[in-house]
């Protein structure tokens, strides 16, 4: 031993008396629990040393004293000084190579343990030092995430979070190291997100959808290789679906009249909204057609979300659908439709005479125009039916065609229809754009009627009364079956009705109680044939009381 060589003595003195005489120190063995370290990892280092002094040396005192440097740097990274005092003292000293004091980079970074131990009592002193070189090696992280959602909507915001530990020493945090989160599609990067860990070992990106599209993905996170860390990288796969869309169209009318060649008003305007079910933004992007029958129409963005177009209505009346169809990147095709009836045109007649009223053998002049009644334009080339009212119905009377400006002229000379008016109807079905319309013109038939009866009657009451009217022409040809009424004009009250016989008389009874007011009262007779009232006439009652005259 290095004791030997400093100290001469005689084999008959002690061991322990010469230590008790003075100050010694040796090391005796520095071992490490191993040569090459990676970060995380803990050195040990297993010291062996022999250390005495007086303690009742007033100046006795010494030491152990283990450093550790890296490149020769004079600043310890680890100190520990050891006083137990002793022979064979055996001491086991750890710490951590940690990142905050190494950075081996790539080729390593070397490290020195130096040991130096020291002695001295009122004799004098003495020093021993062992100096041992050790490696420090970059480690290789673990590297793990959260799984990522399995279900992920375009235009959600999802995160991709994890945590990087270190092998040898998972308490030890791994503040601000690099890494890339790549979002991969068919081997081709669209995004990559440049992080750090926080001042822990975790790391958080979020990832707006908007940003990429709708489809699969591998998300490649990889820790880049810092001075105390190797690279190392894991991957997950996720799927970006197809948003979904609220589609609603409106329109300016759901029915509208067929086409007709000089009309112009034959369109409908159409709006659809779209919008991404569960967010506000805007789809300029949005491709939305219309169509109609077998025109196919791109409507126009016009406002936020919104679109138009102006489709024309088919030339044929029928039930139609207008189809909208919305089509946007990243988001589910909708389709939506809304009826649309087409009618026949409604056409606007004007039938008109020059004569207001007639009598039998005169001639009457008709007018007969038909226009579009929206567009004014004149219908022209088309057949109108002209009917007249008989006895019996309507009956088939001309038919008048249209001239270019869409009017048609004739003429007829009034029959002897009896009492009854002259009804004229015209009907009009211009197919295939219009609509039946029809309109009816009456002229007044003036054939004049005669009354033959009393216009003043003087009844006692009580009493049963019988009035007889007959009823003629003015060349005194009777009327047969013509209703004669007797009407209160006070109370507008029908207190008889009896019909003509073939000789043209009619006869009312009616019956005047005790209880009816003296006096004069006012009646009209009218005659009426069906529904049309030939004449009125009035009739006066003068009612009086039954008097009992006394002969003196």
């Amino acid at each position: 031993m290095l004791l030997f060589g400093f100290l001469i003595l005689p084999f008959s003195v002690s061991f322990n008396s010469i230590l008790t005489q003075n100050c010694y120190i040796q090391i005796v063995s520095v071992t490490l629990n191993q040569s090459s370290f990676e970060i995380g990892e803990h050195l040990q280092v297993n010291l062996v040393y022999d250390l005495y002094y007086d303690p009742t040396d007033p100046l006795g005192i010494g030491s152990v004293s283990v450093s550790v440097h890296a490149d020769g740097n004079p600043t310890p990274l680890f100190s520990k000084e050891i006083t137990d005092v002793g022979y064979d003292i055996n001491k086991i000293i750890t710490f951590d190579i940690s990142p905050n004091d190494w950075a081996p980079n790539e080729t390593g970074q070397a490290g020195e343990l130096y040991v130096e131990g020291w002695a001295q009592d009122s004799f004098g002193s003495m020093t021993d030092s062992v100096q041992q070189q050790f490696a420090v090696r970059r480690s290789e992280l673990i590297l793990s995430c959260l799984p990522l959602p399995s279900q992920i909507t375009y235009h959600e915001i999802f995160n991709i979070e994890g945590k990087i530990q270190n092998p040898h020493n998972s308490s030890l945090d791994v503040p601000n190291q690099p890494i890339v989160i790549s979002a991969i599609r068919n081997n081709t990067i669209l995004l990559n997100w440049n992080i750090y860990t926080n001042l822990t070992s975790n790391f958080k990106q979020s990832v707006n959808t908007a940003e990429l599209c709708a489809g699969d993905f591998v998300a490649n996170i990889t820790v880049l290789e810092s001075n105390d860390y190797k690279s190392i990288y894991t991957t997950d796969a996720f799927s970006i679906a197809n948003a979904s869309l609220d589609l609603t169209v409106t329109s300016n009318s759901s029915v509208i009249e067929a086409y007709y060649p000089s009309a112009t008003n034959c369109s409908v305007f159409v709006v659809a909204s779209v919008y991404c079910q569960g967010t506000n933004h805007t789809l300029e992007e949005a491709n939305v057609t219309c169509q109609l029958s077998n025109s196919s129409i791109l409507m126009d963005y016009f406002a936020p979300n919104s679109f138009s177009a102006v489709a024309y209505a088919p030339s044929n009346p029928g039930n139609y659908s207008i189809n909208i169809t919305a089509v946007v990147p990243n988001h589910d095709p909708i389709s939506t439709s809304i009826p649309l009836e087409v009618v026949y045109r409604q056409a606007q007649i004007s039938f008109t005479s020059n004569r207001s009223e007639a009598a039998y053998g005169d001639i009457i002049g008709f007018s007969l125009s038909i226009n579009d009644s929206i567009s004014q334009v004149p219908i022209s080339n088309k057949i109108c039916f002209v009917y007249l009212y008989n006895q019996s119905g309507w009956a088939l009377l001309k038919q008048v065609l249209l001239d270019q400006n869409g009017r048609g002229l004739f003429s007829w000379q009034a029959q002897d229809l009896g009492t009854q008016d002259f009804r004229f109807r015209v009907a009009f079905q211009g197919q295939p754009e219009f609509d039946y319309e029809e309109v009816e013109l009456t002229i007044i038939n003036t054939r004049d009627i005669r009354f033959i009866c009393m216009s003043t009657l003087e009844i006692i009451r009580p009493s049963n009364v019988t009035y007889i009217v007959q009823l003629t022409t003015l060349d005194f040809q009777p009327l047969f079956n013509i209703s004669i009424s007797l009407i209160e004009t006070s109370t507008n009250s029908t207190w008889e009705i009896a019909n003509t016989n073939s000789s043209g008389y009619a006869t009312l009874t009616w019956f005047i109680d005790s209880n009816y007011y003296l006096g004069p009262h006012d009646f009209n007779i009218i005659a009426q044939d069906g529904m049309i009232i030939l004449g009125t006439i009035p009739l006066t009652m003068i009612i009086f009381e039954q008097t009992i005259l006394e002969i003196v």
